[in-house]
């Protein structure tokens, strides 16, 4: 029986890549089976299937957890994490091992060493060119990527601009782009926002969704529905992160801001369909940030929303290839006004027609095919 163990560093509450990527790999017969390990949290059940019980997850409560968080005792819990994987990899007879994280990366190349398997490495970002990494911790992370990588037999990335940036910067040619899309699913509309938020039903919804953190365009979202409400639109900022204070504060002093906490993955697209705009805006200048695709416009896209990107050269792309929104060249309430009255101006049908033939592109469907050729081609045959 062929087991794909996939290793993660969080407490796997929201990992839709990794359900989508187990799941598909199981329907195509690659593996027949996948197991997860991640970090428990003393609160998360130790145990959970998935996949209608095809899969399953062990959240690892480290014996190290509440040690202090100094550099030393850091490493200690790396280490008992490390030795627990390798130890559940061994007793499940791991035939792949599928990482999603550079941190990960020694512990990968130690398993497919000591259990014989094939080693997947899943960039769910250009993890070395991160915003706010800098000094010591970058050149230590761009130093362990150059040197392990090569022993990683596929890595695959989430944007057409990093995987040449990793080719270009390490000589890899067993890499694939696997875009961070959602299953298909015709769009169709809902009240979810406007009967959570109690939002009147005449006001249209701007939605950002995703991490409410620095670098993201949060500030300059409050920003411009704070200094301007033209009494037609509403901001709607759906996630959690450090700035959810910020975005509380300014929904408690102005009508047109609200904020609404993360929801499960598998309502996202209900809660996110209720909303009449969507905005991807990454207002930092870091390489990963600039190549990025992030989740949150694939979701509009396929929540059948028209979207307002910055002008990142991956989002512009996709943007002015398919007429399907705005880019921005800076955000502001002007600009922001400007952007909804251009959107309000195109042709409905057309507009629609192009989102639907977006959506049905950039779909989970598509991309399943991609990874499960790129697993075929360097797993089986070898790189």
């Amino acid at each position: 029986m062929s087991t794909n163990l996939h290793v993660s560093l969080t407490s796997f509450e929201n990992e839709s890549r990794i359900l989508k990527e187990s799941s598909s790999l199981i329907d195509a017969g690659f593996v027949d089976r996948v197991r997860v390990t991640a970090l428990g949290d003393g609160k998360l059940n130790e145990y959970v299937d998935f996949d209608n019980g095809r899969s399953s997850a062990w959240r690892i409560e480290l014996r190290s957890r509440k040690w202090p968080r100094n550099l030393l005792f850091q490493g200690a819990k790396y280490f008992e994490y490390a030795a627990r994987v390798l130890s559940h990899g061994r007793d499940i007879q791991a035939t792949v091992i599928t990482i999603h994280s550079l941190a990960l990366l020694p512990l990968g190349v130690v398993a497919k060493w000591l259990l014989k398997a094939r080693l997947v490495y899943d960039c769910h970002e250009l993890e070395t060119e991160t915003f706010g990494l800098t000094g010591l911790r970058q050149n230590l992370s761009r130093i362990v990527e150059r040197l392990l990588i090569g022993h990683a037999d596929l890595v695959i990335v989430v944007s057409e601009s990093i995987r040449r940036w990793y080719a270009d910067s390490y000589g890899i040619t067993n890499i694939v782009t696997v875009l961070n899309c959602p299953p298909y699913r015709k769009p169709r509309r809902t009240r979810r926002l406007h009967e959570s938020l109690s939002i009147p039903e005449d006001r249209k919804i701007v939605i950002y969704q995703g991490g409410i953190i620095k670098g993201r365009g949060v500030e300059s979202l409050l920003e411009a529905f704070a200094g301007h409400d033209d009494g037609e639109h509403v901001l709607v900022c759906m996630g959690y992160g450090d700035l959810e204070g910020m975005v509380k504060d300014h929904a408690d002093r102005y009508e047109n801001i609200y904020l609404q906490k993360a929801v499960p993955p598998d309502v996202v697209l209900e809660y996110t369909a209720s909303a009449d705009y969507g905005v991807s805006y990454i207002d930092n200048p870091s390489l990963n940030d600039r190549y990025c695709l992030p989740n949150k416009l694939f979701e509009y896209i396929m929540a059948g929303l028209p979207v307002i990107v910055n002008d990142a050269p991956e989002q512009k792309r996709l943007v002015k290839q398919t007429g399907i929104g705005v880019v921005l060249g800076e955000l502001s309430s002007d600009s922001m006004s400007g952007a909804l009255g251009k959107l309000a101006s195109l042709n409905n049908e057309r507009l629609e027609a192009s989102i639907g033939a977006t959506a049905r592109e950039y779909s989970w469907e598509n991309q399943a095919d991609v990874l499960i050729k790129a697993h075929r081609t360097h797993l089986r045959n070898g790189t």
